[in-house]
């Protein structure tokens, strides 16, 4: 991945043309390749779009999770 070189994206607005413009700032928040930019599944609940389908007090709530840990990158980390 450190190979490839970064690319400019589609323009959603013109990929989607017609579509909601909520609809599509979503879409560019979620589809964002680093997950440290990426929108939350809360900020994204909070989006101006899903606000007709966000109920604060219906939701349940749980304590957020340590990140997935995978074997291959432990090994990666002590090779450097």
């Amino acid at each position: 991945m450190r190979k490839v070189k970064p690319r400019k994206g589609k323009d959603f607005n013109k990929f989607f043309e017609g579509c909601n413009v909520h609809a599509i700032d979503l879409l560019k928040k979620l589809l964002v390749f680093n997950p440290k930019k990426r929108i939350s599944v809360v900020e994204a609940l909070n989006h101006v779009y899903l606000e007709a389908l966000h109920i604060p007090d219906d939701e349940p709530e749980r304590e957020p999770i340590n990140p997935l840990e995978f074997e291959f990158e432990k090994h990666r980390l002590n090779s450097y």
